[in-house]
């Protein structure tokens, strides 16, 4: 059995432009599936889930690329503002903000 999306949310802001994300610091989003990490209620961007990129891929990817810091702190979170996150307004973070919400599919 593959995987079933339950819903899709819009992006309202991402900083980068299309492309991979290959190194700390380019502002890039990157594409992939990766587990919710860790809840922050105390964001600056209303309430925020931070995925736990780098995965094994990504770190395989940097290795095969001669890449030694692919980047890491990667949040979706609400408001309509980002640099190098996936932001998706308040409302649609006040939705996905549970412990029930593991996995992620950005792209």
């Amino acid at each position: 059995m593959g995987w079933q999306p339950i819903k899709h949310y819009p992006v309202l802001a991402a900083s980068g432009t299309l492309g991979p994300k290959l190194c700390e610091g380019d502002r890039q989003v990157p594409e992939g599936i990766y587990r919710i990490k860790s809840l922050n209620p105390n964001s600056a961007y209303h309430l925020s889930l931070e995925l736990d990129y780098p995965n094994a891929f990504d770190l395989r990817q940097a290795e095969r690329d001669g890449r030694n810091n692919p980047g890491s702190a990667i949040c979706i979170h609400g408001k309509a503002v980002s640099v190098g996150c996936l932001a998706m307004g308040d409302t649609a973070i006040e939705e996905l903000y549970s412990p029930w919400c593991t996995w992620v599919k950005t792209r």
